[in-house]
């Protein structure tokens, strides 16, 4: 079902024709697209729930056979992550199916304003999903191949549990730049709402490094120094390396970016410049890809009982990846907030003033820029305290 529905949404873009509107953005209404691409949305949504289905069977089937066994903190994880899927393939259905009834005729008007706010349930429902997952790796691959540790158990549930009814609140940053949408809502959602959402990726990201610590050190590793338990790491294991590498990148690119970038103020600056991209190549293509790379690692092995082919090629090509991805991901970041240069345009050098020149920063920055040194200028202090 959802590999037809995957071709009948490109055949629907593929073939649309005026006066429909192709969704290669954002298909947002009243802008029409074609029915099949609603249908085909409608299905592949149904498709993924029945695809989830055996997975909540197993967990069901489990408890009920072990009532009083606590699950697993994976599998807890796992299922804390179902869940937000499911929320979010709720939230698309809820999107879809007035929205298709609109364009064959059978409701005749659909408010613009609740369909972006359920739009974006799945429209970042869906990554909130791969931040859910990647997590539960991390305690899953630094424990079977970094020999962590969990140190404390029911804070790291209490975490996954505070995803559960906070993380999708940061969906309302993708509607601070929206007219239509009460200053108060925006506000409860992007600071209030979403620190339950912060505190629980803050707790994780004490926790993992702190079970692979106490971890290693029960295992004899890394006595030697303050840090030798990360020196003596398997960092030639690229399971390990990938995953280490996507802990500390996502930390401190995609998730700090996302915490600032989801703030109403700031937002403001960032909206639809090459930043926002620079954050969820942060997020999805350095967190979660490097992540998912170190579990293919694992898992191809293990599954087919077969070497990896090439090992020395596997060991580098995690920081490859790592290295490039960062640094394109931080010029990203670089190019939106310093330059404001637009996202979803084929051509940085096409827009006048953003020209790779200090001339078109502020002259806080171009003071700095001139003058690359940790000793600040008086002129330079006076004007960042103004």
């Amino acid at each position: 079902m959802m590999l037809g529905a995957a071709l009948l949404i490109n055949h629907a873009i593929a073939t649309t024709e005026a006066p429909d509107n192709a969704p290669l953005l954002t298909s947002y209404v009243p802008l029409p697209s074609p029915p099949l691409f609603y249908l085909g949305a409608v299905l592949f949504i149904v498709g993924v729930i029945i695809a989830a289905l055996p997975f909540f069977v197993t967990i069901w089937q489990e408890k009920q056979e072990f009532p009083n066994r606590t699950l697993p903190l994976v599998t807890f994880g796992a299922f804390i992550t179902a869940i937000i899927a499911l929320e979010a393939l709720l939230g698309g259905l809820i999107t879809y199916v007035p929205t298709l009834l609109w364009r064959i005729g059978l409701i005749e008007h659909l408010d613009a304003a609740w369909y972006r706010q359920m739009y974006w349930i799945i429209g970042h429902g869906s990554q909130q999903i791969n931040l859910a997952a990647m997590i539960t790796v991390w305690y899953f691959l630094t424990h079977v191949v970094g020999g962590a540790e969990v140190v404390r158990e029911r804070l790291s549930r209490v975490a996954f549990v505070l995803y559960l009814f906070f993380i999708n609140m940061g969906a309302a940053h993708h509607l601070l730049a929206d007219p239509g949408i009460h200053t108060s809502w925006k506000h409860w959602n992007t600071s209030y709402a979403v620190y339950g959402a912060v505190l629980a990726s803050m707790i994780h990201s004490f926790a993992i490094p702190a079970g692979l610590e106490a971890g290693r050190h029960k295992r004899g590793f890394g006595r030697q120094g303050l840090f030798g338990w990360l020196w003596s790491a398997p960092w030639g294991n690229p399971v390990f390396s990938a995953t280490a590498l996507g802990i500390i990148l996502f930390g401190f690119i995609g998730g700090i970016s996302g915490v600032v970038m989801g703030q109403t103020q700031i937002n403001l600056t960032w909206h639809n410049t090459l930043a926002v991209p620079g954050h969820f190549h942060g997020t999805v293509v350095l967190g979660t890809t490097l992540t998912f790379m170190g579990l293919v690692y694992f898992a191809l092995p293990v599954l087919f009982n077969r070497d990896l082919v090439l090992k020395p090629l596997a060991r580098l090509q995690p920081y490859f990846y790592a290295v490039t991805m960062g640094l394109a991901t931080i010029m990203m970041l670089y190019l939106g907030l310093l330059y404001g240069v637009p996202r979803r345009h084929p051509s940085v050098m096409s827009f006048p003033g953003t020209d790779f020149s200090f001339a078109t920063a502020p002259p806080c920055l171009l003071s700095l820029a001139l003058r690359p040194s940790w000793r600040l200028l008086p002129e330079q202090v006076s004007c960042w305290l103004r």
